[in-house]
């Protein structure tokens, strides 16, 4: 049971740091959209 508390809480963390990477890297492509160099 600890096991599977650990797993998924590593799971949970990996998919909201992915989540904030791709978040970031879209948010990034909309600004230089907005403001063109």
């Amino acid at each position: 049971m600890i096991l599977f508390f650990a797993f998924s809480f590593g799971l949970a963390l990996t998919f909201d740091l992915a989540f904030d990477l791709v978040f970031d890297l879209c948010f990034d492509l909309n600004n230089a959209k907005a403001r063109p160099k």
